[in-house]
């Protein structure tokens, strides 16, 4: 139950970070393409 709930925590601190590269890398990809 604690591991889940850790699991869960270190989840919600690494989205946004996931969600920013994400969002980069696609702007990037749009750059590189335009």
């Amino acid at each position: 139950f604690g591991q889940l709930r850790a699991a869960q925590g270190l989840m919600a601190r690494c989205a946004p970070m996931l969600i920013r590269l994400g969002f980069c890398s696609a702007i990037c990809a749009s750059r590189r393409s335009g």
